[in-house]
């Protein structure tokens, strides 16, 4: 297991199989490296602050793998509404969603 921080309140845990994005006490993100399967924990639209780093984290952290491309390709963009992008990611099952994350 690899911990990195990658800004104040923001790690990087990596793992053979996964990544998890923690911000302050929450798990944000997992990405599942085997399945190419990105899960959002339910603090992923918690505050302005932890969305400006979970675009940060999806634009610079995790592979480009096809599974994560939509989510990247947001979290890169000019869009205004990232949020209500990703959500539609999210009503798509494109990218999980798991309250107990």
């Amino acid at each position: 297991m690899l911990i990195k921080q990658i800004a104040p309140n923001q790690i990087k845990v990596t793992t053979e199989n996964k990544i998890v994005f923690q911000s302050y006490d929450s798990n944000v993100l997992k990405y599942d490296i085997e399945a190419d399967q990105i899960t959002l924990g339910k603090d992923w639209d918690y505050s302005k602050t932890t969305l400006k780093h979970l675009y940060n984290f999806g634009s610079y952290q995790l592979p480009t793998k096809q599974g994560t491309n939509d989510f990247i390709c947001i979290c890169q963009s000019e869009i205004k509404n990232k949020r209500q992008e990703i959500q539609e990611l999210i009503n798509n099952n494109i990218i999980k969603y798991d309250e107990s994350l």
